[in-house]
């Protein structure tokens, strides 16, 4: 099976997914990493094949937005609002080069940084996806959601029935003017 595996970030959050991708090789599945470009070395020197999605995540980062978000703290809305103007100028370029890096894969393992683009991909494509994530986005027993808070009870009325019968992630992509 060819699978391509679309992901950004630091350096701690594209390793996972080179794991994973080294497992699922050993596996006989052939496996794509679309990362950013100063990522080729660590992707290649695994044996898995390279496509580039970006040019760097350290270049983003170090620009006044990418520290902004960077140093977020603890407040979600903060990162989110940070990442997506961060991302936003970037967008059709990074659909762009995701969807040259899927071209011909048998599935879409994408991340939680690329979900709207691996959906966005795999629903025009006709492929299957499955979106992953290195750290608990739900709470449990045991482990804290560290990206989302806990909204509970308190989300109810004209949030959520603008949101019913709709996807989330059509919902999500629509919010951060990706749609």
């Amino acid at each position: 099976m060819r699978i391509t595996i679309p992901t950004t970030g630091s350096r701690g959050d594209v390793q996972p997914y080179v794991a994973l991708g080294v497992g699922l090789q050993a596996r006989g599945h052939q496996v794509c990493v679309a990362t950013h470009a100063d990522f080729k070395d660590v992707v290649r020197s695994h044996g898995l094949t390279f496509e580039s999605l970006e040019l760097g995540s350290q270049l983003l980062q170090a620009t006044d937005t990418g520290d902004r978000m960077l140093h977020a703290g603890g407040n979600p809305f903060a990162f989110m609002s940070e990442f997506t103007r961060l991302r936003r100028p970037l967008l059709h370029d990074l659909l762009r080069n995701c969807r040259r890096a899927c071209r011909g894969a048998d599935v879409i393992l994408s991340t939680s940084s690329e979900f709207l683009l691996a959906e966005s991909i795999a629903e025009r494509e006709h492929l299957p996806v499955s979106i992953g994530q290195e750290v608990g986005h739900f709470v449990g027993r045991w482990l804290a959601r560290p990206m989302l808070v806990d909204l509970g009870e308190r989300v109810g009325g004209e949030a959520v029935d603008r949101c019913r019968g709709r996807r989330l992630v059509h919902v999500l992509a629509s919010h951060f003017g990706v749609w």
